[in-house]
């Protein structure tokens, strides 16, 4: 098996690739504590003097979600424009918790694909509902998946922590979630804001993706940001991201928070592991889903025969979502599962710098050494009666 890469340049720039001049990161900050993470976050919403947008999957009234919703309202006090999106399945209660303070404060809002009921319970506040009973029922397992806060268009956190106790810790004695995010400066920041106003309106995508160029790439030119805002850019990062495992040379190291992976990709880890590619698969022992695990145990047996190693995260629940494929590193949101590349926007930004990269790939490496290596699909930590309900949850994988 050949030895992995140990960093450097992306060689997607080593063969023939390149950012486009001024186009790449001044600063990339990793964060995999939760503590950490949140207190960057404050002080960058602290300091802000023009704007604050933030867009979370999960933006729970707790204790974090006090501190960050308190951090939006002093910043909007100080008269910083503030804009929130959340998700309405992720962030049910948000509305019920801090819209009438965020309404009071003159903070635009907005819930992405609220759920019907609550819809339906909101009548005389939004009106007649437009949508019929179909567009709603679909709009249930359309959800926006991305963890986005972007700071007077300079500074973007980008990455898995939702806004949540558990991925800050000290729950109930619990450890934090295991995740993973970054802080970037840089131009690529404009295109993370461009996004975000995409995604914030209400106007159909397609529509306003017409004609804005910053959203496709010129042949050869290395995509630091990553969405999958409409369909058609759906099924052409699908495309590109096979291609990218079927021209891997050296490593695929992916780490996921959940494992439920469509048929070409399971195909692609073959070919590649079948080349010698060294492929790695860091998955988690338990989930926030606690099913979701069992699930996956279903597709260790090919896995393994192909050639790639699994490993099952033992300290805590894995949610991060990081990807290397030879030396081209990102951070996001996007899972190996269907939801991920069929249903949800998400977003994933590049690493390029030589210290971020080898600082992931450090990360990746300690992992596995706190894992359990799963060398056979019965040796998984998983007992027979968890990897049976697995199989049979197994048919609803379109929805998971």
């Amino acid at each position: 098996m050949n030895g992995p890469a140990t960093g450097g340049r992306p060689p997607s720039l080593r063969r023939g690739g390149r950012i486009a001049p001024g186009r790449g990161w001044s600063e990339e900050r990793l964060f995999f504590d939760g503590a950490e993470y949140f207190a960057a976050v404050e002080e960058a919403i602290a300091g802000a003097r023009r704007s604050v947008d933030l867009e979370m999957y999960m933006f729970e009234p707790d204790v974090v979600g006090h501190r960050i919703a308190a951090a939006l309202l002093e910043a909007r006090r100080r008269g910083v424009r503030v804009r929130v999106l959340v998700d309405g399945a992720g962030s049910l209660r948000w509305r019920r918790a801090f819209g009438k303070e965020f309404r009071a404060a003159q903070i635009p809002f907005r819930v992405y694909h609220e759920l019907p009921w609550d819809r339906l319970l909101r009548r005389r506040e939004v009106g007649p509902a437009r949508e019929t009973l179909r567009d709603m029922v679909d709009q249930i397992n359309r959800r926006d998946h991305r963890k986005l806060i972007i700071v007077d268009s300079e500074v973007a956190f980008v990455g898995s922590h939702n806004i949540c106790d558990p991925q800050c810790g000290g729950v109930d004695d619990e450890p934090a979630w295991r995740d993973t995010s970054v802080r970037l400066r840089g131009d690529p920041v404009e295109e993370l804001g461009e996004s975000f106003g995409l995604v914030f309106s209400r106007r159909p995508f397609r529509r306003r993706l017409l004609g804005r160029r910053r959203h496709h790439t010129e042949r050869g030119e290395l995509t630091l940001v990553h969405t999958n805002l409409t369909r058609p850019m759906r099924g052409r990062a699908r495309s590109e991201f096979i291609a990218r495992l079927d021209r891997a040379r050296e490593r695929i190291w992916f780490t996921t928070g959940y494992f439920v992976p469509r048929p070409r990709l399971m195909q692609a880890l073959a070919r590649a592991a079948q080349r010698r590619v060294d492929v790695r698969l860091l998955v988690p022992l338990r989930s926030d889903i606690p099913f979701i695990p069992w699930v996956s145990t279903a597709f260790y047996r090919s896995a393994l025969r192909s050639g790639a190693r699994i490993w099952e995260y033992l300290p805590t629940i894995l949610h991060a979502k990081t990807m290397i494929v030879d030396d081209w590193f990102t951070v996001g949101t996007t899972n190996l599962n269907h939801r991920s590349f069929v249903h949800d926007l998400e977003l994933d930004v590049v690493i390029t710098g030589s210290g971020a990269t080898r600082e992931l790939a450090g990360r990746f490496v300690g992992d596995l050494e706190v894992s359990h290596p799963v060398v056979s699909e019965a040796g998984s930590r998983h007992g027979p009666l968890r990897r049976l309900v697995g199989r049979i949850l197994l048919s609803l994988r379109y929805w998971l």
